[in-house]
């Protein structure tokens, strides 16, 4: 299904679904709260070379780029996790997820 992303009404009714309140949604919305970030996202990935979507950038090392299978980002988290694991020691197990450490 292809939803008119570019319309307030969709993005509002997206929030909902996703939990967010409606009224704080629109107002978000008609504000430039966020206008400075969304700018410095739009300049990071001029910068890294994006020229689609989706675009991961996983521990700012490991770009995945367009739709691609689940193990493609599978292999990318789990090579990221395998590159921090000496920095960061899972003692308690807590970083491990569906089955995966």
């Amino acid at each position: 299904m292809s939803l008119p992303i570019g319309k307030q009404e969709t993005l509002v009714s997206l929030a909902e679904q996703a939990g967010l309140d409606r009224q704080q949604t629109v107002d978000m919305l008609a504000s430039k709260r966020f206008g400075d970030a969304v700018r410095e996202d739009q300049l990071a990935a001029v910068r890294l070379g994006v020229r689609g979507v989706p675009y991961f950038l996983v521990d700012g090392r490991h770009a995945i780029s367009g739709a691609q299978p689940v193990s493609a980002i599978t292999q990318a988290l789990l090579a990221a996790r395998r590159e921090n694991k000496d920095s960061q020691d899972d003692v308690d197990g807590s970083m491990c997820s569906v089955g995966i450490c």
